[in-house]
């Protein structure tokens, strides 16, 4: 664990001066998000209950900010009036307008805007504007629209527009437009995690789809590119390396050339164009996963520091029964050796304290497999006799942990010295431990045996219902009926209503054809 300690050590100081050689970008970026739905939307979901759904600007201002990264990128939204009519169109030109002069009074800024709206019909204002934001530098990126077939939207028509169209492994994605208007694709798939209704902690995926998403991812890629590059590289040099990076896309319209140059690779741009930032994030993510593993080697040290302090402290037996069942197989040759040094009856106290605790770790289990059966007989003698002792599921747990000292431990009880020299109580038990613990170990005939013994030797009313208990479960076959059936009068004519209860089961099982 040292070695391993160390060598994180190392490679954690050779990532954080490689992180700071590098650089994700310095150069001023800002991102316009002209769109609607900006703040969640309040639904009616299955059974009437209201779920809160993320808006449309939402969700693409939220891509717009995953995908630039570490970018020192400044986000601004502007709202506009949702809808197809004028006023919505209106309201798009009136937010354009604010976009010109923001570029013009900070020249010093990379400025882009995305917008995932569409309109139907040029309008010749609008068509000025979006030229104006190009001559000034402004990479305007827009949505080709969700209609399926090669009907572009406005503003992705325009020239002066970067339009983006979605695809996926498969293609294009069956609702995108396409058309000799695109220039790029991208995904155009959201998936958010979101709760089922209000005040729930149960969530459910929540997925929505369109061209309208596809924009954003080719926005924040571009500015994470231009942080780095700043403005020495012009706008319209940007968007040609983008172009030229594309990848093609598996589909005949792309050798139509109806889907742009094809799918926006922003690794392969970064790598190209700007790989101090390219590294810088992913020395970043390596970071991240070192510092984890060194937090979980030196938690497990810690771990195994404050065990053996604990295992040093365990003055008493019962302190370390305790640690047994809590140490994984780790600690195992530490809690042995601790074994080692103490007494026999110290031994036996931890043989008895771990079933009385009811410590059932594998360790403790393994421990008792070790152990001969005399000693185990020994211990169990100790154990038995107690108020608090069950012998059934003393016998259950016998027979898990050490199955195989537990058949060789049923054969050596000598049930005939059970039926005298002790008292009633402790014979029951006794009686009643090798009962449960020949049925643990399947021996079926031994068990039916030892139950008609007591049937007919013993007057401990616990012992009496296990044994009509036990010939229930194993059957009567090769039982002297008539014998059995004269015990089972006399228990029927008894005062104990549970052992009547017992008895008529068997007697009614008995009788039947």
């Amino acid at each position: 664990m040292r070695k391993i300690m160390a060598g994180l050590m190392i490679s954690l100081i050779i990532l954080t001066a490689l992180y700071f050689s590098t650089s994700p970008g310095e150069n001023p970026v800002t991102i316009f998000v002209l769109d609607s739905g900006f703040s969640p939307v309040v639904r009616e979901g299955s059974g009437r209950a209201l779920r809160a759904l993320p808006g449309h600007g939402q969700l693409v201002l939220e891509i717009v900010s995953d995908t630039k990264r570490r970018a020192p990128a400044e986000l601004y939204t502007l709202e506009v009036v949702p809808g197809p009519g004028e006023s919505s169109r209106q309201s798009l030109k009136n937010q354009l307008r604010r976009v010109r002069d923001y570029a013009r009074s900070n020249q010093e800024t990379r400025v882009f805007v995305n917008i995932s709206l569409a309109f139907w019909g040029e309008d010749e204002e609008e068509r000025r504007l979006f030229q104006e934001l190009q001559q000034s530098g402004v990479i305007v990126v827009a949505a080709a629209g969700n209609t399926g077939d090669n009907q572009v939207a406005y503003p992705a028509r325009y020239s002066s527009v970067l339009a983006v169209t979605a695809a996926g492994s498969r293609g294009r994605e069956t609702y995108a437009s396409y058309g000799e208007e695109v220039d790029l694709a991208a995904s155009g798939d959201v998936t958010r995690y979101l709760p089922a209704e209000f005040s729930s902690y149960s969530l459910n995926p929540y997925r929505s789809t369109g061209t309208s998403f596809a924009a954003p991812r080719v926005v924040g890629g571009l500015a994470e590119v231009a942080a780095s590059l700043g403005l020495e590289t012009s706008s319209a040099e940007l968007i040609d390396q983008a172009l030229d990076f594309a990848s093609p896309i598996d589909d005949p319209l792309y050798e139509e050339n109806l889907l742009g140059a094809g799918f926006f690779e922003r690794e392969k741009l970064l790598r190209s164009l700007a790989p101090g930032s390219y590294w810088h994030t992913r020395i970043f993510y390596l970071l991240l996963v070192n510092l984890a593993l060194l937090l979980l080697a030196g938690g497990k040290t810690f771990q195994q520091r404050r065990f053996s302090r604990s295992l040093a402290g365990a003055e008493s037996v019962q302190r370390l029964v305790k640690l047994a069942g809590q140490a994984g197989e780790k600690h195992w040759p530490q809690i042995e050796a601790k074994l080692k040094s103490m007494s026999e009856q110290e031994k036996r106290n931890f043989a008895r304290q771990s079933f009385k605790l009811e410590a059932d770790s594998a360790i403790l289990q393994n421990y008792w497999q070790q152990q001969e059966e005399e000693f185990l007989a020994e211990t169990l003698a100790e154990i038995l006799p107690r108020r608090e002792t069950d012998p059934e599921k003393l016998a259950e747990k016998v027979g898990a942990a050490a199955p195989r000292q537990a058949s060789r431990l049923a054969s050596s009880l000598k049930e005939e010295e059970f039926f005298q020299s002790i008292s009633p109580d402790t014979s029951s038990k006794i009686l009643r431990f090798k009962l449960a613990l020949l049925l643990a170990s399947s021996r079926y005939s031994q068990a039916q045996k030892l139950a008609r013994e007591i049937l007919q030797k013993s007057q401990q009313v616990w012992a009496l219902y296990y044994a009509l208990y036990a010939l229930q479960e194993i059957g009567l076959e090769g039982l002297d009926n008539s014998e059995l059936e004269r015990i089972l009068d006399g228990i029927l004519a008894g005062p104990e209503p549970l052992l009547r209860q017992e008895a008529r089961k068997l007697k009614k099982r008995l009788t039947q054809p």
